[in-house]
């Protein structure tokens, strides 16, 4: 049955059109992620939620790097 389903996804996949090549890096790549994700029939919804949670992530990502900066450099600080 699994052999099945990667034979399927593949055929699939090998069907779907290719970005022209002048496209590159991460928007391309989230691009074909995305396509694969709608091929598999993930709702559109669902593909909004997760690219705001990505975003979301990103944004906790460099948050909580500036909260732990600053506590190290008033950890610093204290200490001299």
């Amino acid at each position: 049955m699994l052999a099945h389903l990667r034979r399927r996804a593949g055929t699939d996949l090998s069907r779907a059109p290719r970005p022209p090549l002048r496209i590159l890096g991460r928007q391309s790549t989230q691009r074909r992620l995305l396509d694969i994700a709608s091929t598999l029939g993930i709702s559109t919804s669902v593909l909004r939620l997760i690219e705001r949670r990505n975003t979301q992530d990103w944004i906790i990502l460099f948050a909580g790097m500036a909260v732990t900066v600053l506590i190290m450099y008033l950890a610093l600080a204290y200490l001299r």
